[in-house]
């Protein structure tokens, strides 16, 4: 969905942050952002490494309350570790697109778990570790 169609305030505040962080239009690296800046948000928050050649994503933090939500923590996993497969897919295609355009992506997702189902927004925003590690 466009940036500007996400409905939950928290994640528009994530994203001032990060664009905050971006310095004459480069990408915030790591060393710009400083969790202690948005605690409220810290439960809501992902890191992800990324690993070339093969593209892959490796959780370096899966925050609290997504953990919780899931059911699980995929804290030092790789996402093709996660058993529904579609699931992995189509996170490893959203975070594939944010590196490949180096742009903040948002997106609404709809679950359903049984007859009961969810929705919730993912924002993802890209920030290298340095100005010369990002592909």
């Amino acid at each position: 969905i466009p940036l500007e169609n996400l409905r939950d305030q928290r994640l528009f505040r994530v994203l001032d942050y990060w664009r905050s962080k971006s310095a004459q239009g480069r990408l915030p690296l790591r060393r710009d952002i400083d969790p202690s800046e948005f605690r409220w948000a810290l439960g809501l928050v992902c890191l992800l490494d990324v690993e070339q050649r093969p593209l892959r994503f490796r959780y370096r933090l899966d925050g609290s309350v997504i953990a919780t939500r899931n059911g699980h923590d995929m804290t030092g996993h790789a996402i093709d570790a996660i058993e529904h497969k579609p699931s992995a897919g189509m996170l490893h295609g959203q975070f594939a697109t944010v590196v490949a355009e180096k742009a903040p992506a948002a997106h609404r997702i709809a679950t359903e778990y049984g007859v009961a189902g969810t929705t919730y927004e993912r924002l993802s925003l890209p920030c290298p570790m340095t100005a010369t590690t990002w592909p």
